[in-house]
Order: structure tokens, then sequence, then C-alpha cells
């Protein structure tokens, strides 16, 4: 999560032989991490590569607050692979416009992937959340929590306590006090952001 070690993620995208395995999670760190300076090398991975690495491109774009090719991205709803689905409900859930939010509805109950299924759900979620305050995202993950499906509740909780400021942290510790799943994982990750 340190925006420090953007440049040394370009630095790295830059290598014309770099495996996929290699790209993705090195394109999702720089928009995870806000690195805006990477936006440029980003925009190459959006035409070039496979079906995945130009969608976590321009996911990683949306994320940094650029203009993405949103006809693209629902065309991706279609693809065969299912990982290329799921990763276009993330890259669309940032995305606005009326057309995009009924096809996230519709993956999120009609795809034939759990996986998914639950990327829409979780994008669906993550659109809500836009220009609310903490207390108000708390409230609706708190909602979005008692109908989950057990996939994305660990999600929710991890959102809970890493984008809902103190509000979030005091509601996960509440769940965590539970002798159930949800509990359990509550506690674990409380644990893990301690010792980060």
């Amino acid at each position: 999560g340190k925006a420090e070690a953007g440049e040394s993620i370009v630095e790295i995208l830059r290598d014309p032989g770099l495996s996929p395995a290699i790209q993705l999670p090195a394109i999702s760190a720089l928009g995870r991490i806000g690195y805006g300076e990477g936006a440029d090398v980003l925009k190459g991975f959006t035409t070039n590569g496979t079906g995945q690495v130009r969608v976590f491109a321009w996911r990683a774009l949306s994320e940094l607050g650029e203009p993405v090719d949103r006809d693209y991205l629902i065309e991706q709803l279609d693809d065969k692979d299912y990982a290329v689905r799921e990763d276009a409900c993330g890259a669309l859930a940032l995305v606005e416009g009326d057309e995009v939010e009924k096809r996230l509805r519709r993956m999120a109950e009609q795809d034939e992937n759990q996986a998914v299924r639950q990327g829409a759900h979780q994008a669906l979620i993550r659109r809500g959340m836009r220009g609310r305050t903490d207390s108000e995202n708390v409230a609706l993950l708190r909602e979005e929590l008692s109908k989950a499906e057990w996939h994305t509740q660990p999600w929710i909780v991890r959102t809970l306590l890493d984008e809902c400021g103190a509000e979030g942290r005091v509601a996960v510790e509440a769940m965590a006090v539970k002798e159930d799943r949800l509990g359990v994982q509550a506690g674990t990750y409380l644990i893990w952001n301690a010792a980060r």
C-alpha cells in the first residue's frame, strides 16, 4: 500500500519480456497504491497482451481516476474466460452509467461462475459506496454483509477495515467477539491489519 513503490513497479513493467504472471499483480498494484505517474505505462497494456492483462490495465486506470474504454469493458463481460469476466466486473465498479449497473446486476444474479457473480456483487457494492461518508459506508456494508454469500463476506470485512476509518474498525471489532465463522474472519483480519 505504499505509493513510493510505484516507481519501481513501473520499471518492472517496462521489461518487454515480463510474463503475465508478473504483469498482472504489478498492474494491479499501481492502481491500488494510487500511483498516477504510472498511468502512461498502464495505457500501453490496454492494447497489448492477453485479455486479462488488458482488463487489469483498464481497472488500474479507473482506480487512478483516468478515463476508461467503457464499451470494451462491457464487451469483456461476455468473454468465455471467467477470469476476464470477473476482472471486467471489478474494472466497471468505478465506471458511470445505467447500462453498466444493469449489466453488473445481471452478472451478479445469472453468471454461471461463482467468482464472476461475487466480483459483480462487489462491484455493485463499491458503486454504492462512492461519495458517501465513512458512517454511511459502514451502514451500507453491514446491510450487505447480512445478505452476502459467504464468499463475499471476507471482502466486506476487509473493506470495512481498509476504507471506513475508525467506524469501520469498530464494526469489525464488534464482529470479532462473536463465536461464529464471520467472527473468526473478523478477528483474523484485525490481527493481520495490526501486523502490517
